[in-house]
């Protein structure tokens, strides 16, 4: 190759490069270890990484506290890339978790497990833009949290559910059936 088809290869590879090393592409990796409690304090779920995230996935473990003593119910790896974006623990030990780390659009933009660690709901980002009405497209651009939730999520608890909302709709998860539907605007 000569040197003056070269010297543009080079310059353009370096510019990209550069562009990475000054935090334009550079993604910023979650803490190697996050803890949620559940409002009573009852239950803790610990996501852990490998130190320095050699592998882009998390392991996950949820634990009863009684008494001061701290017992594992249930751990598995996630498939969430750098672990969920967000997570809550029920005071009976059900597990939501919210997005990916990276905020994109994600096949696991919710995922509920039962207290035994049982799958019981998975829903795309896809699938809260049919539940809710809205496009995809306006999921993004209303998202204050994550890649889709144009608010914080908070707990229901006398209906054991989940208060989302989506590009301003207002969705509700059922925490015992997994089911979410859309509650109003």
């Amino acid at each position: 190759m000569s040197s003056r088809l070269l010297a543009p290869l080079v310059s353009g590879l370096l510019a990209i490069a550069g562009a990475a090393a000054s935090g334009g592409d550079v993604k910023v990796l979650p803490p190697a270890k996050r803890e949620f409690q559940s409002p009573s304090g009852s239950h803790v779920l610990e996501v852990s990484g490998t130190a320095g995230w050699k592998s882009p996935y998390a392991q996950v473990e949820l634990f009863s506290l009684s008494g001061g003593t701290r017992r594992s119910l249930w751990s598995k790896e996630l498939p969430h890339r750098f672990g969920p974006g967000s997570a809550m623990v029920s005071d009976t030990g059900r597990v939501l978790l919210t997005d990916e780390w990276l905020k994109t659009p994600s096949p696991y933009a919710i995922l509920l497990f039962a207290e035994t660690g049982i799958e019981v709901a998975r829903y795309s980002m896809l699938d809260i833009s049919k539940v809710s009405g809205v496009p995809s497209s306006k999921l993004v651009t209303t998202a204050r949290f994550g890649s889709w939730m144009s608010a914080s999520p908070r707990a229901a608890v006398s209906r054991n559910a989940v208060i989302l909302e989506a590009g301003k709709v207002r969705l509700e998860l059922d925490l015992d059936s997994g089911r979410i539907t859309r509650t109003g605007i």
